[in-house]
């Protein structure tokens, strides 16, 4: 029996690891490839290999701000694929920027390997963690990437402390009476 046993737990294991590898899903990857904080301009590259399990045909940036966007590309070898961009307010505080395939031909096929960059200007933002999805109609094909998004610019601590020393020199500049 010890080997009806054996042969079992082999059958099992073996099944298991089967239905691993089937179902192992392969989504495309996010990164920040450059910020520059002069323009404020950010760009991110997505990746889609060629064992994609789904197609790609939008991109979401949860940003962690609000202000006036300016989207383009994808750009594929520097040239402008023209996915439709817009943004929405997710909260009272930060909206979400999106690039959206408008049609069949702009689409990325599962499958098919491809490299496009995201272009967002942001405005008086600067990088903050937060959180991409990459997603297609398909029921399962969203995937949430972590990765550096627009925020709200935190001032540097000399700018705080003269600040601050501003302030309390304040009561002091009151103009004095002439006697």
């Amino acid at each position: 029996m010890g080997g009806l046993t054996r042969l079992a737990s082999f059958a099992g294991a073996l099944a298991v690891a089967v239905c691993s590898v089937a179902s192992a899903q392969n989504y495309p990857t996010v990164t920040l490839s450059s910020y520059n904080p002069v323009t404020f301009e950010y760009r991110y590259l997505v990746t889609q290999t060629s064992d994609a399990t789904y197609p790609f045909g939008k991109f979401v940036i949860d940003t962690q701000a609000q202000t006036s966007w300016s989207l383009s590309g994808p750009f594929v070898n520097l040239v402008d694929q023209d996915w439709f961009a817009s943004y929405y307010a997710r909260t009272a505080s930060a909206d979400s920027v999106y690039w959206l395939a408008t049609s069949d031909d702009q689409e990325v096929p599962d499958h098919q390997a491809w490299q496009g960059e995201f272009v967002l200007v942001a405005p008086n933002t600067s990088p903050v963690p937060g959180s991409v999805l990459t997603k297609d109609g398909v029921v399962g094909s969203n995937h949430v990437s972590q990765v550096d998004v627009p925020g709200p610019v935190v001032p540097e601590p000399a700018s705080l402390l003269a600040l601050g020393g501003a302030m309390l020199g304040l009561p002091f500049m009151r103009p004095r009476r002439r006697s």
